[in-house]
């Protein structure tokens, strides 16, 4: 490897860089190669040992990552940034209780630090009364508080009202929030694309499809973001068949390299209505490549759980004829409520931010999954949230058996799950199978009747509900 690089890209800057472009793209096994190369003419180098740590922590290899940065902070025993970064991932696993020292750690070098604070109180909740939660009020009336500050402490302003049980000013502070940074849904193009989708795909152009045995295959959890995906997650990967790559963007790269050989610059899905035998072998050994960059130990099973791949099944069940597909399913004004009062990273989430657009979203996602399952067939499994958390044993049987694969009492305890879980639904998941996410929104139902209109109303939502029991009951 040595005789493969350039001297100057050893030892300076320019391979730092070039580590982390590999880890924007996925590619983080070549990422760790490089960084380990590094590692050997810099042992002792900040910032590439923390790019090391982060690597490995992406690759779902915890154990490692941790060893890196505990050896970090033996260095830099008072680097704020670093205690900080070990805090949030003992939150990822679960570890409270040392969530909860790394954030005192920190915050006793750094007091005044707003997100430091917020990240306390979601393992530690704050004294209503107490200095912390005066500086965050104090934050966000400021006008010189940076947004990403003032983002943070109304959303913890907006938990603490719920606790104290005010849900109109907790409302007030999670929308507040929302606003502090600014971000734009396109939901005509979203609508667009969906109605596109319902024209080119068939069940002919999709079912019709034959593959070999393969010695991997792809398990796409799909949903409206906060459905229970990150739930369904963990629970599978107990089972010692099952691995998962989080929520991946490798679909999304194979399918804009595919499409750009097919020569197609529209907006729309004609270019992958029937695509050649050589598109769609391409696609798949891209899409694998770009998973296995992010697995130490390949299994049977592949979870891929990106939400938003619910819009790209016509070329994923193309390139793909052996995966399995799994749609969640959960209440939409639940998920509603658990969209607004989550601060939700990305350009792709930033739906979240009204409550018609969270509605607008909503639909399309239905949409969308409801067309998939007719022309999907037995690859397509829709699955009702409040099912799988009120009769959790009778739907993973149900579950594992459709994906063929043997029962096994450890998919019962996602709590024990071995994943990093770096969404939102950490602190719910590492609880174990509960009913706390049911029916939230009664709290805020005076609240929510801009998202109840745009849905389409009562008589749309109470539609819903007849659907999805019908689903639970078979």
């Amino acid at each position: 490897m040595n005789q493969m690089l350039p001297q100057k890209t050893i030892e300076g800057q320019p391979t730092l860089e070039m580590c982390r472009a590999l880890m924007n793209k996925g590619q983080h096994k070549n990422a760790l190669t490089l960084l380990m190369l590094l590692v050997a003419h810099m042992p002792d180098d900040r910032d590439l040992l923390t790019l090391v740590s982060d690597c490995y922590w992406e690759m779902r290899r915890s154990d490692q990552s941790l060893n890196v940065l505990q050896l970090l902070l033996e260095q830099n025993p008072h680097d704020v940034a670093l205690l900080a970064r070990l805090g949030s991932r003992m939150l990822s696993l679960g570890k409270k209780e040392a969530a909860v020292q790394a954030f005192e750690a920190a915050l006793e070098l750094h007091p005044g630090n707003i997100n430091l604070i917020c990240a306390l109180d979601l393992v530690s909740p704050l004294d209503p009364s107490g200095p912390r939660a005066k500086r965050l009020k104090r934050a966000v009336r400021l006008r010189n508080t940076p947004s990403e500050d003032r983002e943070s402490a109304f959303n913890t302003l907006g938990r603490m009202a719920e606790r104290s049980g005010d849900f109109p000013s907790a409302l007030k502070f999670f929308q507040s929030s929302k606003n502090s940074r600014p971000g734009r849904y396109d939901g005509a193009k979203l609508e667009a694309s969906v109605d596109n989708q319902l024209e080119v795909f068939t069940r002919d152009n999709l079912q019709s499809l034959s593959f070999p045995p393969q010695k991997i295959r792809a398990l796409f959890v799909t949903g409206t973001p906060r459905s229970g995906t990150t739930l369904v997650e963990s629970m599978l990967s107990t089972h010692p068949d099952v691995g998962s790559v989080g929520e991946s963007s490798s679909l999304q790269r194979a399918k804009e390299t595919v499409k750009a050989e097919c020569s197609c610059n529209e907006p729309d899905w004609k270019w992958c209505k029937n695509l050649p035998q050589h598109h769609r072998d391409t696609g798949r050994a891209l899409y694998l490549k770009g998973i296995c960059q992010s697995l130490d130990e390949p299994k049977p099973w592949i979870i891929d759980k990106m939400p938003g791949n619910i819009f790209d099944l016509g070329f994923a069940a193309q390139a793909m004829p052996e995966a399995c597909f799994i749609y969640m399913k959960r209440h939409p004004l639940d998920i509603a409520v658990s969209l607004m009062t989550n601060n939700l990273v990305g350009s792709a989430t930033c739906f979240s931010k009204k409550q018609r657009w969270i509605a607008h979203y909503i639909l399309q996602s239905e949409r969308s999954a409801e067309d998939f399952q007719k022309k999907l067939g037995g690859r397509f499994r829709m699955q009702s949230y409040r099912a799988l958390v009120e009769d959790t044993p009778s739907q993973m049987k149900e579950i594992l058996e459709f994906l063929d694969l043997p029962w096994t009492d450890d998919v019962l305890h996602p709590e024990n799950s071995p994943l990093t879980i770096r969404t939102a639904s950490v602190l719910q998941v590492r609880e174990g199978v509960n009913l706390k996410g049911l029916e939230r929104w009664k709290n805020y139902e005076a609240q929510l009747q801009p998202l109840i209109k745009a849905l389409g109303g009562w008589d749309w939502i109470h539609e819903w509900e007849r659907r999805d029991l019908r689903l639970w009951l078979g």
